[in-house]
């Protein structure tokens, strides 16, 4: 996927103060990698990254758990660092891209992310960082967008040749799998779902992405923004083939979620060229 990252990083800085407010699937991702996290990976002492971590949301609920753990969050945007590190004294703030984080080979026990990955130039890179971060028998858990988020979005587009083409580039579950495979990893499991929120109009649904930072995503150099004219055709449109009386217009987005465990050293002898 072709990104401009200073883009991307502005966006999402910008986002930073309002993120919270309006990241209704990201508190559901946040909740799921949470649950996965094991008594061992939150010990005292333990290391657990997180890449994209945004407001440090998932990081301030791990604190809760243990202020003992050290938790290193990660984000290309400045704005959102600044907002995690704030979360707790255990917090330290990286300002830095996830496909070349400044930390040392094997230094987590834990590497975890949620709805950061799709953003990615290039997955290969970033699951390869992951390993790399990762101690032997550390563990990867994460999700992000896939191919399947905004179809109502990419089917407008397709027929009204309305310029919103940043789902389209979001990975399919194949090209995560694909990627994943590429690194030596025990216990791979990667799956997909759907879900669908309601929103009360579509001004409501552009806001969500707006303040999402997706206004500005840098994808081939596109972006949200088209002609009033066009934007009054795309709501109306919209509304005509998806709106539900009741219940108001909705929004798909696919989940693709991935986990696995980095093998040990015995394991991985002779083997593991992909890190070389």
């Amino acid at each position: 996927m072709q990104v401009d990252k200073s883009s991307l990083a502005e966006s999402f800085s910008r986002a930073a103060r309002t993120y919270d407010s309006f990241s209704r699937f990201h508190v559901r991702l946040v909740e799921e990698v949470l649950s996965e996290l094991s008594a061992e990976e939150l010990r005292t002492g333990a290391c657990v990254v997180d890449l994209g971590c945004g407001t440090g949301a998932l990081l301030s609920e791990a604190v809760r758990r243990n202020a003992g753990v050290f938790f290193v969050g990660v984000d290309i945007a400045e704005g959102m660092v600044r907002s995690a590190q704030a979360r707790g004294k255990t917090v330290c703030g990286i300002w830095a891209d996830a496909e070349c984080v400044p930390l040392a080979a094997g230094s987590a026990d834990a590497v975890v992310s949620t709805s950061c990955f799709q953003w990615l130039k290039n997955l290969d890179d970033g699951f390869g960082e992951c390993r790399r971060l990762l101690k032997p028998g550390g563990r990867l858990m994460g999700s992000l967008f896939g191919k399947g988020s905004l179809k109502e979005f990419c089917d407008l587009n397709a027929r009204l040749h309305i310029p919103l083409p940043l789902a389209a580039q979001f990975p399919s579950l194949d090209k995560v799998k694909e990627a994943l495979s590429r690194f030596a990893w025990k216990d791979l499991q990667v799956d997909t779902r759907t879900y669908t929120e309601f929103f009360e109009s579509t001004k409501d649904i552009l806001l969500w992405l707006r303040e999402l930072g997706a206004r500005r995503t840098g994808l081939n150099g596109s972006s949200y923004k088209v002609q009033k004219s066009q934007y009054g055709e795309l709501l109306k449109q919209y509304v005509a083939d998806y709106g539900i009386p009741g219940k108001g217009v909705p929004v798909t987005i696919e989940i693709i979620s991935f986990g696995c465990q980095a093998p040990f050293v015995s394991e991985t002898e002779g083997r593991d060229s992909s890190l070389s």
